[in-house]
């Protein structure tokens, strides 16, 4: 490293400081979308499930019983 990197000192200008400011709604908005994608897949794991358990399920009797 030169010491001209090393020397300045970094001043956060107007636009830097909303540019981080996006970048933190940006990753505000990835947390909401990541718990979105998660409910989302619990849902579809939950239905799978359900459809799992609506199979007609044979009674011995010979009736078609869902549960």
């Amino acid at each position: 490293m030169s010491k001209d990197n090393n020397a300045k000192v970094h001043v956060s200008t107007k636009e830097e400081r909303s540019l981080s400011s996006m970048m933190d709604m940006g990753n505000i908005s990835l947390i909401i979308l990541g718990g979105f994608m998660a409910t989302l897949g619990l849902a579809a794991v939950a239905v799978a499930f359900t459809e799992i358990l609506d199979e007609p399920i044979n009674v011995p009797n010979g009736e078609v019983v869902f549960q």
